[in-house]
């Protein structure tokens, strides 16, 4: 949660030295984390990921990989080297879709009677 904490952090940084007003939707179970409204542009709907090393390796929910496929404007901001030296990454949901390989790793189970 440390490694998550920073890197939203930094990823609001980022975005407001830009210009951007950032605001967090992480309560809301949106499937991102972040507004960032910018006058005369469109709102950014960011996912922030962080990890503590430099492998861009993650896990992403359902609900966050849904909004990647049905969202234009989301986009998943990587903070690599989180606790130490952050460095950004961020990337379309087209070319996240695309390049990023996804496996699931946990299931919800329900009794059918």
């Amino acid at each position: 949660r440390e490694v998550e904490r920073a890197a939203v952090a930094h990823v609001r940084a980022h975005f407001r030295r830009l210009g951007y007003v950032v605001k967090s939707r992480e309560t809301e179970n949106l499937g991102y984390d972040l507004d960032a409204l910018q006058k005369r542009r469109m709102t950014l709907h960011l996912e922030v990921k962080g990890v503590s090393g430099e492998l861009t390796r993650f896990p992403i929910s359902y609900n966050e990989v849904e909004r990647a496929r049905t969202d234009r404007l989301w986009q998943l901001a990587i903070v690599t080297k989180a606790l130490t030296t952050p460095t950004l990454c961020i990337v379309s949901a087209n070319r996240f879709l695309r390049e990023f390989e996804r496996r699931p790793v946990t299931y919800i189970a329900w009794s059918r009677f």
